[in-house]
């Protein structure tokens, strides 16, 4: 049975743990509200079902006096967030270090810090938040893609893929996680500034309004055309893809809305600086990815 310890007790890190908690050790890091988790268990709640589980629960790294098979991190990517420092406090470093998290150029302060540790680079595409201690609401999607970072697919990854699978979770094994990091990036880029910065809108109002769907589409081409200078050819058909796989969806509230609304910090060095600062590496205009984010940086 493989050990498992997420580090991130967010709506996506419960919701992942919450599917393969029966086939592995799985301990899970729980700093707030700690006592209530262990009394009650989390809740899973979808249109079909809810799902409770009673995981180990530590509330300190220290307490955690094993290695683990996987070390799946799952924190919102922010700056008062010192992954390197965080994954220090283990006793022993993981064999393998998972992270589902949002945003591109995010692995490289890892994989340069913990050599002897293989990175696993993977992406949600999930819609699920939470609604209050312990208890999530679970949306629409649930799928993963997985590869190691820079490139590559180990034993162990192919592993978790099938772990995930074997769990009902769709888990897509990616050679090149980086290119699948830009695709994802399309959505995020777009959607998750302009849901803030119109006041709170849905995916739904978004695009019924032309205004605001040419906005995105434009900010999707941007982001395009970086991932181009870094590499990977995306296609420009993605755009409308991303346009037409969220009319699918029922109206639903971006990950960086719901933290606007709850008052956290949002992920926006991750999402959009961080795409930003490509651009001016590469001498590149960005005028939407750099409005976006000036008008952010205000929040």
């Amino acid at each position: 049975m493989k050990k498992i310890l997420v580090i991130g007790s967010g709506a996506i890190g419960c919701f992942f743990a919450s599917k393969i908690a029966k086939e592995t050790d799985l301990t899970m890091l729980w700093r707030n509200d700690y006592q209530h988790v262990i009394d009650h268990g989390i809740k899973i709640i979808s249109d079909k079902s809810e799902t409770v589980f009673f995981p180990k629960i530590i509330n300190n790294l220290k307490q955690y006096q094993e290695q683990c098979d996987y070390a799946i991190i799952a924190t919102k990517v922010l700056p008062s967030i010192n992954l390197i420092e965080i994954i220090k406090e283990l006793k022993y470093l993981p064999k393998n270090i998972v992270l589902i998290q949002n945003g591109i150029h995010i692995e490289k302060e890892i994989y340069k810090n913990f050599p002897q540790c293989s990175l696993i680079s993977a992406l949600a595409f999930i819609a699920v938040s939470k609604v209050s201690c312990g208890i999530f609401e679970h949306f629409a999607y649930g799928r993963l893609t997985l590869g190691n970072f820079p490139t590559g697919l180990n034993q162990d990854c192919l592993d978790l893929i099938t772990l995930f699978k074997t769990n009902n979770i769709e888990a897509k094994a990616s050679e090149k996680i980086e290119e699948d990091r830009w695709k994802k990036l399309i959505w995020n880029a777009s959607f998750n500034p302009i849901s803030v910065l119109t006041g709170g809108s849905d995916t739904k109002k978004l695009l019924d309004n032309k205004n605001c769907k040419e906005l995105l589409q434009k900010i999707m081409k941007e982001i395009i055309e970086l991932s181009c200078q870094d590499g990977y050819n995306l296609n420009s058909d993605l755009i409308n893809k991303n346009i037409e796989d969220t009319l699918q969806m029922r109206p639903y509230k971006t990950s960086m809305l719901l933290d606007f609304e709850a008052h956290r910090p949002m992920e926006v060095e991750a999402i959009v600086g961080n795409a930003l600062n490509f651009a001016k590496s590469k001498s590149i205009p960005t005028p939407y990815l750099s409005t976006i984010y000036a008008l952010l940086s205000c929040y």
